[in-house]
């Protein structure tokens, strides 16, 4: 079994033997793999302390296991209110270890606001059981995960004459920002400008050498940020884009995933037509915040948590 986590240079016991794979402060992670750092432990048993290796043969292995079941794992985000940056991932495949970590260690801080994502049954119970054992609020929301196993058996679409196919750059920040539902401030374009920066994205330019339609893939391996310029919508620019970057994705060995909202019906409809896999399990994302006024900071975690 494998189990993945930040452990915040601490020595941690477990419950049952465990392989954990650690990658801290995914802000500075890059699609090679760097990170500030990854390490391997192993636990033999909840007598045992775990023991930190750094053989670059193991980290290999896991490196690659993780690659291509990211959107089977448990992703833990959190920062000082501000949840856009300073990111360090937890992944998961077994709850219980999941659940041990929230309650009985301190490798999450508490007195930060933070989310967790997944689609593991129990995973909305657990999670809710923390923020009351923790006493802090929670809300959660649920997303469907859709996967593209061959991206070149997208269907085809061309662009119009002038129009180019190209990668996002810094100087797109600003418009990204400008156009994204929950974007429009300081930590967003901070946000939008790392994910720029260190993951890979695809874009349409026009004849001016500005984007008109784009996608990102965020830091959790998640294709996200698929957008088109009203004036240019319904020509087939968001597929040509999903595509691209489905392409470099899955040519560098990850999986090609995106979460979109229950009630999402337009790009629900795209996805299938586009050939994508709809998983059976939902994912969830479940938000633990301080206090109860933080919640308004994140309006995508403005949901009641289904029961």
């Amino acid at each position: 079994m494998l189990t993945c986590r930040c452990l915040r240079g601490k020595t941690v016991r477990e419950p049952q033997r465990t392989l954990i794979f650690t990658l801290s402060h995914f802000h500075s992670h890059s699609l090679s793999g760097a990170c500030h750092r990854i390490s391997l432990a192993i636990c033999p048993s909840a007598s045992q302390a775990m023991l930190i290796l750094s053989c670059s043969s193991k980290l290999r292995l896991l490196e690659g296991i993780l690659r291509k079941n990211l959107f089977q794992t448990l992703p833990v985000a959190s920062d000082d209110l501000n949840i856009h940056v300073n990111t360090y991932a937890a992944f998961y495949w077994d709850l219980d270890v999941y659940r041990t970590l929230l309650q009985d260690t301190d490798a999450v801080n508490w007195a930060q606001n933070l989310y967790i994502l997944g689609n593991q049954d129990g995973i909305l119970e657990a999670s809710r059981e923390a923020a009351a054992v923790k006493k802090v609020q929670f809300s959660a929301d649920s997303f469907i995960t859709y996967m593209c196993h061959d991206p070149n058996k997208y269907p085809e679409y061309r662009l119009d004459p002038g129009f180019t196919l190209s990668s996002l750059n810094s100087s797109h920040v600003d418009l990204l920002n400008e156009t994204w539902h929950y974007g429009g401030n300081e930590q967003s374009h901070r946000y939008l400008a790392s994910l720029v920066r260190h993951f890979p994205s695809a874009c349409i330019l026009d004849v001016n050498g500005l984007p008109i339609s784009w996608n990102l893939m965020n830091l959790f391996g998640t294709m996200v940020h698929g957008y088109t310029l009203p004036s240019h919508r319904r020509k087939g620019y968001l597929a040509v884009v999903a595509k691209a970057l489905a392409i470099q994705v899955h040519a560098a060995g990850y999986p090609v995933y995106s979460q979109v909202a229950l009630d999402n019906n337009r790009t629900h409809n795209f996805h299938e037509k586009m050939g994508y896999e709809r998983l059976p399990e939902l994912c969830h994302f479940c938000f633990h915040f301080v206090k109860e006024e933080n919640i308004k900071d994140f309006p995508w975690a403005s949901k009641q948590a289904p029961r």
